[in-house]
């Protein structure tokens, strides 16, 4: 059987330059049945041609929503705020950017600006889009939109207490460390990859 691939540029630019997605004629079927529904999961099986070509009719897929990741930048200082998050599930603190979940319809961009409010205090006074990631795209759409956010004048930091969120202000080099050595976020160490180039 003969597969046709086509190729497609993502509009934005990585560091050693244009990034060049090859797409099949893989992907899910129209005929799909939810099969759980609570709050903001959502499970769903159907038909599917996976990358092999081969055709199944049972691909379980989930699908939690899209979200948002700042990575927040104080101009004055050169610093980052970061979050100490205590995951409820592991028991113990994580670090990450802010973010949150959009509600279907939502501009990110807005919803960004709005995350970052809520989560730190700070007000965005300019926010760079640095692109979409997909957090597991063999059997969910869902994706994270990330963000660079300017701060010129900082203000009082307000963190989440009922979620057990702590800010913290971060030098680019315990960024570094903190990403890579204490997150559970890998949406906050490709945004921060991202957005270094900004920084520079």
């Amino acid at each position: 059987m003969e597969r046709k691939i086509v190729g497609w540029r993502i509009p934005f630019r990585a560091t050693t330059g244009d990034l060049e997605i090859v797409r099949t004629d893989a992907g899910l079927g129209h005929r799909r049945e939810t099969i759980l529904r609570h709050a903001r999961l959502t499970v769903e099986d159907g038909p599917a041609v996976l990358a092999s070509g081969l055709a199944v009719s049972d691909f379980i897929t989930y699908r939690r929503g899209d979200g948002v990741t700042i990575v927040p930048f104080v101009v004055a200082t050169g610093r980052l705020i970061m979050q100490r998050k205590v995951k409820t599930a592991a028991g113990h603190a994580f670090y990450s950017f802010p973010g949150g979940m959009l509600r279907a319809g939502d501009d990110p961009a807005i919803e960004a600006a709005r995350e970052l409010f809520e989560e730190t205090g700070q007000v965005a006074d300019r926010l760079i889009r640095l692109g979409l990631v997909h957090h597991r795209p063999e059997n969910s759409i869902d994706g994270e939109y990330l963000f660079l956010a300017f701060i010129e004048d900082l203000r009082e930091f307000r963190g989440d207490d009922e979620e057990g969120a702590f800010l913290e202000s971060v030098s680019r080099a315990e960024v570094e460390n903190l990403l890579v050595w204490q997150s559970s976020e890998l949406t906050s160490l490709v945004a921060w990859e991202r957005a270094k180039r900004y920084l520079t």
